[in-house]
């Protein structure tokens, strides 16, 4: 099932309009940006992974993930890598990044055939980071950012939700999880 995400964003870094999202996730070849749309200030890029729920409930575990969200280095020294096995760390049920499996990727490919009119060269860009793709966003990769509504009154506004403080911005992001969490042993879901 798709996911409707609203992605709020406060404060709004300045001179910022746009957001990237990353191109090995998005669902269809005709979403993808143009090449000539290089880096830059206006636009934010966003990486997004998935996390077992049970893992993060962990403190420690939750602040290494978010730490190599930010790009920190969290390499482990524990004497498992010294053998050169895997630790624990490096297991989504340890709180590392969840990758696709091997079933759910046949299962993409075959979705992805089903499409009529493909191209043998946007099938071989599908292939090449499909062991990326756990997340799918259905929508184009640059998207703009938008006002989000500021009343509770406002059409599809969960009253629940804290009003948005003025300069903030809003993107939204459909979005579908192309793994199973029982396919990770993962038994509370993912976040």
């Amino acid at each position: 099932p798709q996911i409707p995400i609203k992605l709020p964003l406060y404060p709004m870094p300045p001179g910022v309009k746009k957001l990237r999202l990353p191109s090995h996730a998005i669902s269809k070849p005709k979403f993808l940006a143009k090449p000539d749309i290089k880096r830059s200030p206006d636009i934010l890029e966003l990486r997004a992974s998935v996390l077992c729920t049970s893992a993060i409930q962990d403190k420690k575990k939750r602040e290494r993930a978010f730490a190599k969200a930010r790009g920190e280095d969290v390499s482990s020294k524990s004497a498992k890598d010294s053998e050169g096995g895997r630790g624990d760390e490096d297991l989504p049920l340890g709180g590392a990044e969840v990758k696709i499996c091997a079933g759910c990727i046949q299962r993409e490919r075959k979705r992805a055939s089903r499409k009529k009119q493909r191209k043998p060269e946007e099938d071989e860009l599908f292939q090449r980071d499909e062991d990326k793709r756990v997340i799918v966003f259905n929508t184009t990769e640059i998207k703009d950012w938008t006002d989000p509504p500021r009343t509770p009154n406002s059409t599809n506004c969960d009253p629940s939700l804290p009003i948005a403080p003025l300069g903030a911005m809003q993107v939204e992001l459909p979005m579908r999880i192309a793994c199973y969490c029982r396919h990770q042993n993962e038994k509370v879901g993912f976040q």
